[in-house]
């Protein structure tokens, strides 16, 4: 579709939706309910063959909100493009279907962009709820500290920016981690992530998710992520000897 206006301050939210919507719902209003009010919402339907969801997509009517469908079943990297080639914000505000905003999540969020001119993304901390309840804490941070750990939940707010500097999701990586490796080009572009200390998400937990099959063969995506970044692993201490360097001189 043809390039759209940026319009400064507006936050697009994309929400990729495969057979989630008995979900849908929960995650939009948790939109509507935010104490920031300047937002659209992009819903993409990817290929959902569950035909609940398909026909309420497909019949979806909701304020700020369109639906872009596409004609298969597509990963969750193509889906977050594809829904941020309709977006006109400034930010980008990346929310799974089965997921929920806490209501000053976008207000703490901007806070955060707003002091910190060098974070191309900031989030907050993570409370789960369903077929288990606890908590996730992330810590942000630059490439040093996403090489350890992936820094972030995806649940974030995102310079566009700095989405378009790395060109958006690789939509080669389908297996999982595909949120680590954004992480990971967006902090090697000398971009940082903060994290606001309060939790500002909710991460439904369910007995049997895509995120359940993540960790079952976590050993592997994470071998698979060191040799796509091998540049990095291979002498980390070298690379971000570096890095370091690089972003100094360009201060």
């Amino acid at each position: 579709m043809p390039n759209q206006e940026t319009q400064p301050g507006l936050i697009s939210v994309v929400i990729p939706c495969f057979n989630q919507g008995k979900f849908i719902d929960d995650a939009v209003e948790s939109v509507y309910q935010q104490t920031y009010t300047n937002y659209e919402i992009v819903i993409v339907d990817a290929g959902s063959d569950d035909p609940f969801t398909k026909e309420k997509l497909r019949n979806y009517k909701a304020p700020f909100t369109q639906v872009v469908t596409s004609a298969q079943q597509i990963f969750p990297s193509r889906a977050r493009n594809l829904a941020f080639s309709h977006t006109k914000g400034e930010f980008i505000l990346t929310l799974d279907a089965d997921d929920i905003l806490e209501k000053t999540f976008m207000e703490k969020t901007m806070a955060g962009m707003a002091t910190n001119p060098e974070a191309g993304a900031v989030s907050g901390k993570v409370m789960y709820f369903g077929y288990e309840e606890g908590f996730l804490d992330y810590r942000g941070g630059q490439l040093e500290d996403i090489l350890r750990n992936m820094g972030s939940h995806l649940c974030a707010l995102i310079r566009r920016t700095a989405w378009e500097e790395i060109n958006g999701f690789d939509e080669t990586v389908n297996d999982g981690f595909e949120d680590w490796e954004f992480w990971m080009r967006m902090t090697k572009e000398h971009w940082s992530i903060v994290i606001v200390p309060e939790i500002l998400f909710y991460y439904r937990q369910k007995d049997s998710s895509r995120v359940t099959e993540v960790f079952k063969n976590q050993t592997q995506l994470i071998e698979q992520l060191k040799e796509k970044h091998k540049e990095v692993y291979a002498h980390p201490f070298n690379y971000l000897k570096a890095h370091l360097k690089k972003t100094k001189t360009q201060d």
